[in-house]
């Protein structure tokens, strides 16, 4: 009698442990992604609120809503993104009353789910084409209007 284990065994095994192995890396993509997305919204958000703090008695964002009095309200790890780079905040347009935020090195999946979110959003206008190739990398644009 012999013991030990076929080599249709063997390939059976090595083939589930290979599919294993393809939708964990899947799936750990796919929530890098989403995490990525989600903390560049949520810096978003916390801009908004301190352009709108330097704003406060006003009725339009001043040349004071730029990265470096931006930095003095938040802090430089809030204007940092999870992949290292700065955001950069020109001065704000007092005409137009809206600030552009420029957010470098965006991987073009996490671009596709923050401009499908702020597009949806009326106050903000996304001034960037998220690029076709998913590992590519650009910088993404958008301009906030206060309303």
């Amino acid at each position: 009698k012999n013991v030990g284990i076929s080599l249709i065994e063997l390939m059976m095994l090595l083939a589930i442990a290979m599919s294993i192995t393809m939708f964990s890396i899947k799936y750990y993509l796919s929530a890098r992604v989403e995490s990525q997305a989600s903390s560049i919204l949520g810096q978003i958000n916390a801009i908004i609120s301190s352009a709108d703090s330097l704003a406060e008695g006003t009725t339009k964002y001043a040349g004071n809503v730029n990265t470096s009095s931006m930095i003095g309200v938040l802090t430089v790890q809030r204007l940092t993104t999870p992949w290292g780079t700065q955001f950069d905040i020109p001065n704000a347009s007092v005409q137009n009353n809206s600030y552009t935020v420029i957010i470098p090195s965006m991987p073009a999946l996490v671009c596709y789910k923050v401009s499908q979110k702020l597009q949806t959003l009326p106050k903000f206008t996304v001034n960037s084409t998220c690029p076709a190739n998913p590992k590519a990398i650009q910088d993404f644009q958008y301009t906030y209007t206060r309303g």
